[in-house]
């Protein structure tokens, strides 16, 4: 099971850095939940409900960007869960000036081949312990 949690989230990735918000979608549950308290704040709500929420907020972000990219550096397999390093960054809209984030990490959870639970956190540590491992 865990390694088909793995593709499934590597699968849902790939759909996602292209740009495919339907098909990256389509391999969520409907009632998936998206987590980003442990991220953001400020303007954007720290969770989002359903493929509609999800959507609603991918837009809200990149609403800022003339250009905008998201890569996933290292994929650790956790069982139901994935933990996942993100590097992103792009060009704003309105500014014009280039920009790149510290890398994340966003935890995915699994259940019957779909993403049920996305989860966004600033430290490495932080997303370990939430999954129940140790660095």
């Amino acid at each position: 099971m865990s390694q088909e949690n793995m593709e499934v989230v590597r699968k849902v990735w790939r759909a996602y850095e292209r740009g495919d918000i339907e098909e990256f979608l389509a391999l969520c549950d409907p009632a998936v939940v998206w987590d980003q308290r442990h991220y953001v704040s400020g303007e954007f709500d720290p969770v989002y409900y359903g493929r509609d929420g999800i959507k609603r907020f991918l837009e809200e972000w990149h609403e800022f960007f003339e250009s905008y990219y998201a890569h996933g550096e290292e994929f650790i397999d956790a069982g139901e869960a994935v933990l996942m390093r993100v590097r992103q960054g792009g060009r704003g809209k309105h500014s014009g000036a280039t920009v790149e984030s510290p890398p994340y990490w966003r935890i995915s959870r699994v259940r019957n081949a779909l993403v049920v639970r996305i989860e966004i956190y600033r430290e490495k540590n932080e997303a370990l312990k939430a999954i129940g491992l140790t660095e």
